[in-house]
């Protein structure tokens, strides 16, 4: 079974017995609406712009759910000191069985053995849903021994 993920982790939170669905009977999801796609869109084109803001990274998350393993080693390649990578886009990481993409992950320019992480959203404040995200995302990447400033 695959591991949990944040977006899983986050239906977990919402409704158990959706998560237990999700992960045992997919067939019987809803289908995603027009308005839904609207939303994740919308996500999309706040995150490409966010990237804009932070320019030459690299992508370094998944194509495909199944193909994280790719994703985690092209991650921690890129964290590599000699790697000339400062910044990451969709960085992944893994531990407890837990899978996560960071949106940002740009290296300290003050402490190049530190990164600063950068969620976006594309609300205009933050929600207790968002907050729960990030803290997933902090307990993850912390696990790993990188330090975040």
């Amino acid at each position: 079974m695959p591991p949990l993920s944040k977006s899983t982790f986050m239906l977990s939170l919402q409704c158990q017995k959706g998560l237990y669905l999700y992960k045992n009977s997919r067939q019987l999801r809803d289908t995603i609406s027009e308005d839904q796609m609207l939303i994740f869109n919308r996500g999309t084109d706040i995150g490409e712009l966010a990237q804009s803001v932070y320019p030459n990274g690299i992508f370094t998350g998944w194509d495909k759910p199944w193909n994280y393993a790719s994703a985690l080693e092209l991650t921690n390649a890129a964290m590599q000191p000699d790697s000339g990578t400062d910044v990451l886009y969709e960085a992944s990481f893994f531990a407890e069985e837990t899978l996560v993409a960071l949106d940002i992950l740009q290296r300290s320019s003050t402490d190049p053995s530190a990164w600063i992480a950068i969620e976006v959203k594309s609300g205009t404040f933050p929600t207790e849903p968002y907050l729960r995200d990030a803290a997933l995302q902090y307990y993850i990447i912390t696990r790993q021994g990188i330090r975040l400033e």
